[in-house]
Parts: C-alpha cells; structure tokens; sequence
C-alpha cells in the first residue's frame, strides 16, 4: 500500500477513527495500534508479519529486563 493512494487515505481514515474512540482506554488503543501497524506492512508483503512480530516480541522482552533490572550498570549494559 502506498502512501499518495486512496486504499491508504481510506485505511488512514480507518484507523484514525477507531484509534481516536479508544484513546480513552491506553491498553486497547496500543494494541489497536500495533495491530494496524502489522496489517499496514501486510499490504506490502504479508511473509514479512512474522519477522516484524518477532521483532516486536524480541524489542518488548528486551525493554523489559532493562526495566526491571537492579543497578544502572545493568541497565546500561
């Protein structure tokens, strides 16, 4: 899907929309949002979603052992 095309302007309009009504709830709206982003690179090429999801799961995991470490050396390394 490209960017300058009415398919993208209709699924921008989509999401904004539906993103905008669940700004109310944080945790819904973050995972309509990932959920969107998954289906925006799908368009593209949709053998490339379990890359991107293994990326994602990788990335979470990663931010959560640096925030749950003890000391800023931990942190850091």
């Amino acid at each position: 899907m490209l960017f300058p095309t009415v398919e993208f302007a209709l699924f921008f309009l989509i999401v904004l929309i539906a993103a905008w009504s669940l700004y109310r709830w944080p945790t819904a709206h973050k995972a309509f949002l990932l959920l969107a982003s998954y289906v925006f690179y799908g368009f593209w090429d949709w053998r490339f979603i379990p890359l991107l999801f293994g990326i994602s799961l990788l990335s979470g995991m990663v931010a959560r052992g640096i925030q749950s470490s003890d000391t800023a050396r931990s942190r850091k390394l």
